[in-house]
Protein backbone atom coordinates (compact mmCIF):
# COMPACT_ATOMS: atom_id res chain seq x y z
CA UNK A 1 0.00 0.00 0.00
CA UNK A 2 1.75 3.18 -1.33
CA UNK A 3 0.97 6.50 1.02
CA UNK A 4 0.51 9.65 -0.36
CA UNK A 5 3.13 12.46 0.03
CA UNK A 6 3.00 14.30 3.02
CA UNK A 7 4.37 18.18 2.60
CA UNK A 8 6.74 18.11 6.22
CA UNK A 9 4.95 21.53 7.35
CA UNK A 10 1.71 19.63 7.30
CA UNK A 11 3.28 16.89 9.10
CA UNK A 12 4.95 18.92 11.76
CA UNK A 13 1.70 21.03 12.48
CA UNK A 14 0.01 17.91 12.72
CA UNK A 15 1.88 16.19 15.14
CA UNK A 16 1.96 19.72 17.20
CA UNK A 17 -1.95 19.94 16.79
CA UNK A 18 -1.99 16.45 18.19
CA UNK A 19 0.42 16.56 21.13
CA UNK A 20 -2.15 19.80 21.96
CA UNK A 21 -5.12 17.98 21.83
CA UNK A 22 -4.03 14.90 23.90
CA UNK A 23 -2.96 17.41 26.95
CA UNK A 24 -5.90 19.29 26.66
CA UNK A 25 -7.67 15.76 26.93
CA UNK A 26 -4.97 14.46 29.41
CA UNK A 27 -5.81 17.94 31.95
CA UNK A 28 -10.17 17.46 30.74
CA UNK A 29 -9.62 13.99 32.53
CA UNK A 30 -7.73 14.53 35.04
CA UNK A 31 -10.41 17.26 35.86
CA UNK A 32 -13.28 15.01 36.13
CA UNK A 33 -11.47 12.39 37.84
CA UNK A 34 -10.62 15.52 40.61
CA UNK A 35 -14.33 16.88 40.22
CA UNK A 36 -15.57 13.16 40.87
CA UNK A 37 -13.64 12.76 43.89
CA UNK A 38 -14.92 15.98 45.52
CA UNK A 39 -18.23 15.02 44.86
CA UNK A 40 -18.08 11.71 46.75
CA UNK A 41 -15.99 13.83 49.45
CA UNK A 42 -19.12 15.76 49.61
CA UNK A 43 -21.44 12.92 49.63
CA UNK A 44 -20.11 11.15 52.52
CA UNK A 45 -20.40 14.38 54.26
CA UNK A 46 -24.05 14.74 53.98
CA UNK A 47 -24.81 11.15 54.39
CA UNK A 48 -22.77 11.60 57.87
CA UNK A 49 -25.20 14.84 58.61
CA UNK A 50 -28.33 12.98 57.66
CA UNK A 51 -27.49 9.99 59.93
CA UNK A 52 -26.49 12.69 62.57
CA UNK A 53 -29.75 14.70 62.18
CA UNK A 54 -31.71 10.88 62.39
CA UNK A 55 -29.94 10.19 65.64
CA UNK A 56 -30.88 13.29 67.65
CA UNK A 57 -34.78 13.27 65.97
CA UNK A 58 -34.97 9.97 67.24
CA UNK A 59 -34.09 10.97 70.49
CA UNK A 60 -36.02 13.71 71.06
CA UNK A 61 -38.37 11.88 69.83
CA UNK A 62 -39.61 14.07 66.52
CA UNK A 63 -39.17 11.16 63.81
CA UNK A 64 -42.07 9.23 65.26
CA UNK A 65 -44.98 9.23 62.58
CA UNK A 66 -47.42 10.58 65.01
CA UNK A 67 -45.69 13.38 66.59
CA UNK A 68 -47.24 16.34 68.95
CA UNK A 69 -47.11 19.86 67.18
CA UNK A 70 -45.21 20.88 69.98
CA UNK A 71 -42.39 19.16 69.46
CA UNK A 72 -41.92 19.84 65.81
CA UNK A 73 -41.87 23.51 66.67
CA UNK A 74 -39.41 23.23 69.12
CA UNK A 75 -37.66 20.79 66.64
CA UNK A 76 -37.26 23.92 64.05
CA UNK A 77 -36.48 26.45 66.54
CA UNK A 78 -33.54 24.13 67.59
CA UNK A 79 -32.56 23.44 63.74
CA UNK A 80 -33.21 27.00 62.70
CA UNK A 81 -31.15 28.56 65.33
CA UNK A 82 -27.27 28.50 63.96
CA UNK A 83 -25.25 31.54 65.40
CA UNK A 84 -22.75 32.73 63.40
CA UNK A 85 -24.35 31.57 60.36
CA UNK A 86 -23.38 35.25 57.79
CA UNK A 87 -19.81 34.86 58.63
CA UNK A 88 -19.76 30.85 58.02
CA UNK A 89 -21.47 31.91 54.93
CA UNK A 90 -18.83 34.24 53.89
CA UNK A 91 -15.86 32.05 54.57
CA UNK A 92 -17.05 29.09 52.58
CA UNK A 93 -18.21 31.78 49.87
CA UNK A 94 -14.63 32.89 50.12
CA UNK A 95 -12.98 29.10 50.13
CA UNK A 96 -11.69 28.92 53.90
CA UNK A 97 -14.51 26.69 54.93
CA UNK A 98 -14.56 23.61 52.97
CA UNK A 99 -17.57 21.46 52.24
CA UNK A 100 -20.09 24.12 53.78
CA UNK A 101 -23.11 22.30 55.06
CA UNK A 102 -26.93 23.57 53.97
CA UNK A 103 -30.09 21.94 55.13
CA UNK A 104 -33.68 22.40 54.70
CA UNK A 105 -36.46 20.88 56.79
CA UNK A 106 -40.24 20.85 55.86
CA UNK A 107 -42.90 20.15 57.99
CA UNK A 108 -46.62 19.79 57.92
CA UNK A 109 -48.88 22.87 58.22
CA UNK A 110 -46.12 24.66 56.22
CA UNK A 111 -43.76 25.04 58.08
CA UNK A 112 -40.00 25.28 57.25
CA UNK A 113 -36.75 25.82 58.49
CA UNK A 114 -33.29 25.92 56.56
CA UNK A 115 -32.01 26.73 53.41
CA UNK A 116 -34.85 27.36 50.84
CA UNK A 117 -33.62 27.08 47.54
CA UNK A 118 -32.75 23.18 48.23
CA UNK A 119 -36.31 22.65 47.41
CA UNK A 120 -36.24 24.51 44.50
CA UNK A 121 -33.19 23.55 42.95
CA UNK A 122 -33.04 21.21 39.77
CA UNK A 123 -31.41 18.02 41.18
CA UNK A 124 -30.27 15.11 39.24
CA UNK A 125 -29.66 11.73 40.94
CA UNK A 126 -26.53 10.20 41.74
CA UNK A 127 -27.15 6.60 42.91
CA UNK A 128 -23.48 6.27 42.17
CA UNK A 129 -22.83 8.31 45.42
CA UNK A 130 -25.40 6.65 47.67
CA UNK A 131 -29.04 6.09 48.24
CA UNK A 132 -31.26 9.46 47.95
CA UNK A 133 -28.03 11.32 46.91
CA UNK A 134 -28.48 14.10 44.58
CA UNK A 135 -26.51 16.99 42.95
CA UNK A 136 -27.87 20.03 42.35
CA UNK A 137 -26.26 23.84 41.30
CA UNK A 138 -27.13 26.92 43.44
CA UNK A 139 -26.86 29.93 40.63
CA UNK A 140 -24.60 33.13 41.54
CA UNK A 141 -26.47 35.10 44.45
CA UNK A 142 -28.32 32.29 46.12
CA UNK A 143 -25.71 31.78 48.44
CA UNK A 144 -22.52 33.19 46.94
CA UNK A 145 -23.19 36.43 45.70
CA UNK A 146 -20.34 36.38 42.67
CA UNK A 147 -20.41 32.87 41.96
CA UNK A 148 -22.33 29.54 41.52
CA UNK A 149 -21.83 26.41 43.56
CA UNK A 150 -22.41 22.47 43.27
CA UNK A 151 -24.18 20.69 46.47
CA UNK A 152 -24.47 17.08 47.01
CA UNK A 153 -27.39 16.54 49.10
CA UNK A 154 -28.96 13.62 50.85
CA UNK A 155 -33.20 14.04 50.45
CA UNK A 156 -35.30 11.27 52.07
CA UNK A 157 -38.53 11.75 54.35
CA UNK A 158 -38.14 11.47 58.46
CA UNK A 159 -41.84 10.79 60.43
CA UNK A 160 -43.83 13.68 59.12
CA UNK A 161 -40.96 16.06 57.59
CA UNK A 162 -39.07 16.33 54.60
CA UNK A 163 -35.26 16.65 55.39
CA UNK A 164 -32.90 17.73 52.93
CA UNK A 165 -28.90 17.37 53.72
CA UNK A 166 -26.26 18.99 52.13
CA UNK A 167 -22.90 19.83 51.65
CA UNK A 168 -20.87 22.21 49.02
CA UNK A 169 -18.39 20.41 46.65
CA UNK A 170 -15.60 22.55 47.32
CA UNK A 171 -14.67 24.20 44.28
CA UNK A 172 -11.33 23.20 42.10
CA UNK A 173 -9.15 26.04 43.18
CA UNK A 174 -6.92 28.64 41.88
CA UNK A 175 -4.21 26.27 41.20
CA UNK A 176 -6.42 24.10 39.32
CA UNK A 177 -7.30 27.42 36.60
CA UNK A 178 -3.23 28.29 36.83
CA UNK A 179 -2.87 24.48 35.37
CA UNK A 180 -5.32 24.82 32.89
CA UNK A 181 -4.14 28.13 32.04
CA UNK A 182 -0.61 26.79 31.95
CA UNK A 183 -1.75 23.76 29.80
CA UNK A 184 -3.61 25.91 27.19
CA UNK A 185 -0.49 27.90 26.84
CA UNK A 186 1.95 24.83 26.37
CA UNK A 187 -0.48 23.34 23.81
CA UNK A 188 -1.02 26.63 22.00
CA UNK A 189 3.08 26.70 22.21
CA UNK A 190 3.66 23.38 21.03
CA UNK A 191 1.89 24.42 18.22
CA UNK A 192 3.34 27.20 17.45
CA UNK A 193 6.82 25.40 17.71
CA UNK A 194 5.57 22.90 15.47
CA UNK A 195 4.57 25.25 12.78
CA UNK A 196 7.76 27.47 12.95
CA UNK A 197 10.45 24.16 12.62
CA UNK A 198 8.04 23.03 9.91
CA UNK A 199 8.70 26.26 8.02
CA UNK A 200 12.20 26.13 9.04
CA UNK A 201 12.84 23.01 8.13
CA UNK A 202 10.77 23.47 4.53
CA UNK A 203 13.27 26.76 4.04
CA UNK A 204 16.69 24.63 4.40
CA UNK A 205 14.69 21.88 2.41
CA UNK A 206 13.81 24.72 -0.86
CA UNK A 207 16.95 26.35 -0.31
CA UNK A 208 18.53 23.18 -0.63
CA UNK A 209 16.30 21.91 -3.93
CA UNK A 210 16.95 25.64 -5.24
CA UNK A 211 21.31 25.23 -4.66
CA UNK A 212 21.38 21.83 -6.36
CA UNK A 213 19.25 22.96 -9.53
CA UNK A 214 20.92 26.08 -9.67
CA UNK A 215 24.14 23.77 -9.96
CA UNK A 216 22.30 21.25 -12.70
CA UNK A 217 21.48 24.16 -14.87
CA UNK A 218 24.87 26.10 -14.46
CA UNK A 219 26.67 22.43 -15.81
CA UNK A 220 23.63 22.18 -18.32
CA UNK A 221 25.43 25.64 -19.58
CA UNK A 222 28.80 23.85 -19.52
CA UNK A 223 29.74 25.88 -15.95
CA UNK A 224 30.54 22.86 -13.82
CA UNK A 225 31.99 24.71 -10.57
CA UNK A 226 32.79 23.34 -7.40
CA UNK A 227 31.18 20.65 -5.67
CA UNK A 228 27.81 21.49 -3.74
CA UNK A 229 28.65 22.39 -0.21
CA UNK A 230 26.98 19.35 2.25
CA UNK A 231 26.75 21.58 4.57
CA UNK A 232 24.12 23.46 3.32
CA UNK A 233 21.84 20.96 2.93
CA UNK A 234 19.52 19.07 5.45
CA UNK A 235 19.79 15.32 6.17
CA UNK A 236 17.17 14.33 3.63
CA UNK A 237 19.70 15.76 0.95
CA UNK A 238 22.56 15.33 1.72
CA UNK A 239 22.69 11.85 0.31
CA UNK A 240 21.14 13.28 -3.34
CA UNK A 241 23.58 15.48 -3.20
CA UNK A 242 26.64 13.43 -2.97
CA UNK A 243 25.63 11.71 -5.94
CA UNK A 244 24.91 14.67 -7.58
CA UNK A 245 28.80 16.17 -6.72
CA UNK A 246 29.79 12.51 -8.04
CA UNK A 247 27.56 13.05 -11.23
CA UNK A 248 28.92 16.10 -11.72
CA UNK A 249 32.31 15.46 -11.25
CA UNK A 250 32.20 12.43 -13.07
CA UNK A 251 30.65 14.62 -16.13
CA UNK A 252 33.34 17.07 -15.98
CA UNK A 253 35.85 14.10 -16.28
CA UNK A 254 34.25 13.09 -19.35
CA UNK A 255 33.71 16.59 -20.92
CA UNK A 256 37.18 17.06 -20.39
CA UNK A 257 38.60 13.67 -21.93
CA UNK A 258 36.25 14.37 -25.05
CA UNK A 259 37.23 17.93 -25.54
CA UNK A 260 41.35 16.57 -25.35
CA UNK A 261 40.39 14.16 -27.60
CA UNK A 262 38.46 16.49 -30.12
CA UNK A 263 41.73 18.43 -29.90
CA UNK A 264 43.47 15.73 -30.74
CA UNK A 265 41.64 14.60 -33.49
CA UNK A 266 41.21 18.42 -35.05
CA UNK A 267 45.33 18.65 -34.90
CA UNK A 268 45.40 15.18 -36.44
CA UNK A 269 43.05 16.01 -39.08
CA UNK A 270 44.51 19.85 -39.37
CA UNK A 271 47.50 18.66 -41.12
CA UNK A 272 47.03 16.15 -43.76
CA UNK A 273 43.69 18.70 -44.95
CA UNK A 274 47.18 21.66 -45.48
CA UNK A 275 49.03 18.70 -47.42
CA UNK A 276 46.22 17.45 -49.66
CA UNK A 277 45.19 21.30 -50.32
CA UNK A 278 48.76 21.96 -51.29
CA UNK A 279 49.13 19.09 -53.39
CA UNK A 280 46.16 19.90 -55.15
CA UNK A 281 47.41 23.58 -55.93
CA UNK A 282 50.06 22.05 -57.46
CA UNK A 283 47.99 19.31 -59.19
CA UNK A 284 45.82 22.26 -60.72
CA UNK A 285 48.47 23.58 -62.56
CA UNK A 286 48.49 20.70 -65.29
CA UNK A 287 45.72 18.66 -63.61
CA UNK A 288 42.23 18.81 -64.81
CA UNK A 289 40.37 22.28 -63.09
CA UNK A 290 36.74 21.15 -62.63
CA UNK A 291 38.58 17.73 -60.74
CA UNK A 292 40.19 19.80 -58.37
CA UNK A 293 37.77 22.78 -57.55
CA UNK A 294 35.48 19.37 -56.60
CA UNK A 295 38.23 18.10 -54.54
CA UNK A 296 38.77 21.84 -53.12
CA UNK A 297 35.24 21.86 -52.28
CA UNK A 298 35.59 18.52 -50.49
CA UNK A 299 38.14 19.75 -48.33
CA UNK A 300 36.45 23.18 -47.38
CA UNK A 301 33.14 20.81 -45.97
CA UNK A 302 35.34 18.78 -43.93
CA UNK A 303 36.87 21.83 -42.76
CA UNK A 304 33.79 23.38 -41.95
CA UNK A 305 32.35 20.17 -40.26
CA UNK A 306 35.51 19.88 -38.01
CA UNK A 307 35.38 23.74 -37.04
CA UNK A 308 31.21 23.39 -36.14
CA UNK A 309 32.18 20.48 -34.75
CA UNK A 310 34.41 22.50 -32.24
CA UNK A 311 32.62 25.04 -31.87
CA UNK A 312 30.04 22.87 -30.79
CA UNK A 313 32.08 21.44 -28.28
CA UNK A 314 32.99 24.43 -26.94
CA UNK A 315 29.39 26.33 -27.58
CA UNK A 316 31.60 30.07 -27.67
CA UNK A 317 31.26 30.05 -23.92
CA UNK A 318 27.86 28.86 -24.22
CA UNK A 319 26.73 32.75 -23.01
CA UNK A 320 22.83 32.14 -22.61
CA UNK A 321 20.47 35.64 -24.17
CA UNK A 322 17.24 36.32 -25.10
CA UNK A 323 17.36 34.82 -29.11
CA UNK A 324 14.46 36.14 -31.32
CA UNK A 325 14.30 33.56 -33.46
CA UNK A 326 12.03 35.29 -36.49
CA UNK A 327 14.81 37.83 -36.42
CA UNK A 328 17.11 35.27 -37.67
CA UNK A 329 15.02 33.66 -39.95
CA UNK A 330 14.84 37.12 -41.32
CA UNK A 331 18.63 37.26 -41.74
CA UNK A 332 18.88 34.09 -43.24
CA UNK A 333 16.64 34.65 -45.82
CA UNK A 334 18.57 38.11 -46.86
CA UNK A 335 21.60 35.75 -46.63
CA UNK A 336 20.60 33.48 -48.91
CA UNK A 337 18.50 35.48 -51.31
CA UNK A 338 20.86 36.41 -53.71
CA UNK A 339 21.24 32.41 -53.87
CA UNK A 340 18.13 31.57 -54.89
CA UNK A 341 17.31 34.23 -57.33
CA UNK A 342 19.43 33.00 -60.37
CA UNK A 343 17.37 29.45 -59.27
CA UNK A 344 13.96 31.56 -59.38
CA UNK A 345 13.34 30.01 -55.84
CA UNK A 346 11.34 31.79 -53.83
CA UNK A 347 10.91 32.37 -50.47
CA UNK A 348 7.64 32.17 -48.38
CA UNK A 349 7.95 33.79 -44.84
CA UNK A 350 5.40 33.72 -42.19
CA UNK A 351 7.47 35.10 -39.42
CA UNK A 352 5.54 35.94 -35.80
CA UNK A 353 7.66 37.42 -32.87
CA UNK A 354 9.24 34.35 -31.34
CA UNK A 355 11.78 34.10 -28.22
CA UNK A 356 13.86 31.70 -26.88
CA UNK A 357 16.49 31.33 -24.26
CA UNK A 358 20.03 30.42 -25.85
CA UNK A 359 23.50 30.59 -27.61
CA UNK A 360 22.71 33.36 -30.36
CA UNK A 361 25.67 32.63 -32.84
CA UNK A 362 24.81 28.59 -32.38
CA UNK A 363 21.21 29.03 -33.30
CA UNK A 364 22.13 31.52 -35.90
CA UNK A 365 24.66 28.60 -37.26
CA UNK A 366 21.87 25.60 -36.94
CA UNK A 367 18.82 28.06 -39.35
CA UNK A 368 21.40 28.83 -41.55
CA UNK A 369 22.65 25.04 -41.94
CA UNK A 370 18.62 24.91 -42.62
CA UNK A 371 17.82 27.72 -44.87
CA UNK A 372 21.51 26.46 -46.84
CA UNK A 373 19.65 22.75 -47.20
CA UNK A 374 16.59 24.07 -48.19
CA UNK A 375 17.94 26.23 -50.86
CA UNK A 376 20.49 23.57 -52.03
CA UNK A 377 17.91 20.86 -52.53
CA UNK A 378 14.74 23.00 -53.76
CA UNK A 379 14.43 22.50 -57.93
CA UNK A 380 14.70 25.80 -59.94
CA UNK A 381 10.95 27.69 -59.41
CA UNK A 382 10.73 25.94 -56.01
CA UNK A 383 9.40 27.62 -52.82
CA UNK A 384 11.30 27.55 -49.52
CA UNK A 385 8.83 28.13 -46.63
CA UNK A 386 9.68 29.55 -43.09
CA UNK A 387 7.52 30.05 -40.12
CA UNK A 388 7.99 30.78 -36.37
CA UNK A 389 5.62 30.80 -33.78
CA UNK A 390 5.15 29.81 -29.85
CA UNK A 391 3.13 27.72 -28.39
CA UNK A 392 3.09 26.36 -24.20
CA UNK A 393 6.02 23.64 -25.44
CA UNK A 394 8.14 26.39 -26.70
CA UNK A 395 9.65 28.08 -29.32
CA UNK A 396 8.61 26.67 -32.59
CA UNK A 397 10.91 27.17 -36.54
CA UNK A 398 9.61 25.04 -38.80
CA UNK A 399 11.20 25.19 -42.84
CA UNK A 400 9.83 23.59 -45.54
CA UNK A 401 11.25 23.05 -49.16
CA UNK A 402 10.20 21.11 -52.34
CA UNK A 403 13.12 19.31 -52.57
CA UNK A 404 13.51 15.95 -53.52
CA UNK A 405 12.87 14.27 -50.35
CA UNK A 406 15.16 12.59 -47.71
CA UNK A 407 15.35 9.22 -49.25
CA UNK A 408 16.91 10.00 -53.17
CA UNK A 409 18.99 12.69 -51.51
CA UNK A 410 20.12 9.50 -49.38
CA UNK A 411 20.37 7.15 -52.70
CA UNK A 412 22.57 9.99 -54.30
CA UNK A 413 25.04 10.29 -51.45
CA UNK A 414 26.87 8.30 -48.53
CA UNK A 415 24.35 6.48 -46.21
CA UNK A 416 23.60 8.66 -43.12
CA UNK A 417 20.37 8.55 -41.84
CA UNK A 418 20.82 11.12 -39.18
CA UNK A 419 22.73 13.95 -41.38
CA UNK A 420 22.05 12.68 -45.16
CA UNK A 421 24.81 14.63 -46.07
CA UNK A 422 22.70 18.38 -45.21
CA UNK A 423 24.32 19.42 -42.10
CA UNK A 424 21.46 17.71 -39.95
CA UNK A 425 23.62 16.24 -37.36
CA UNK A 426 25.31 19.33 -36.71
CA UNK A 427 21.57 21.20 -36.10
CA UNK A 428 20.14 18.46 -34.02
CA UNK A 429 23.43 18.30 -31.46
CA UNK A 430 22.46 22.32 -31.45
CA UNK A 431 18.78 21.65 -30.60
CA UNK A 432 19.54 19.19 -28.10
CA UNK A 433 22.19 21.43 -26.71
CA UNK A 434 19.34 23.52 -25.94
CA UNK A 435 16.90 21.25 -24.45
CA UNK A 436 14.61 21.48 -27.69
CA UNK A 437 13.98 18.47 -30.51
CA UNK A 438 14.43 18.17 -34.46
CA UNK A 439 11.16 16.72 -35.91
CA UNK A 440 11.84 15.42 -39.96
CA UNK A 441 8.75 15.07 -42.40
CA UNK A 442 10.13 13.73 -46.03
CA UNK A 443 8.76 12.58 -49.00
CA UNK A 444 9.04 12.88 -52.85
CA UNK A 445 7.31 16.41 -52.46
CA UNK A 446 9.78 18.07 -50.34
CA UNK A 447 11.08 17.96 -46.62
CA UNK A 448 9.59 19.95 -43.35
CA UNK A 449 12.14 20.23 -40.61
CA UNK A 450 10.31 21.74 -37.58
CA UNK A 451 13.01 22.76 -34.39
CA UNK A 452 11.32 23.39 -31.12
CA UNK A 453 13.86 24.86 -28.59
Amino acid sequence: MRLPPVRTTWLAAIVAIIAAVTLTASLAVTHGAVRSEQRQRAALAAVSDFNALLSKMDAMGVGRAAVEEAQIVNWLNVFQGRPGLESSVADACSGRVINYGVRWLEAPGDRTAGFRPLSEAKARSMDQLGPNVFIMTLPAGTLCPDRSLEVVAVRDTVGPMRVVMGRVVEPTGRAWGVAAVTVAGMAVLLVGLGLASAAWSRARMVSGVRRINLSLQKAGRGDFGGPIPLHEMTGELQDLTREVNVTLGRLQELLAWLRDTSDQVAHDFRTPLARARARLDRFGETGEADLVDEARADLRYLTQAMNEALALRDGETWAYETVKLDDICRAAVEMYEPLAQPRRIRFETELTPTETLGVASLLQRALANLVDNAVKYSPDGGVVRLKTYSDPQGAVVIIGDQGPGMEMTQSRMQPDIDSHRMGLAFVRAIVRRHGGELEIESDSSGSTITMRV
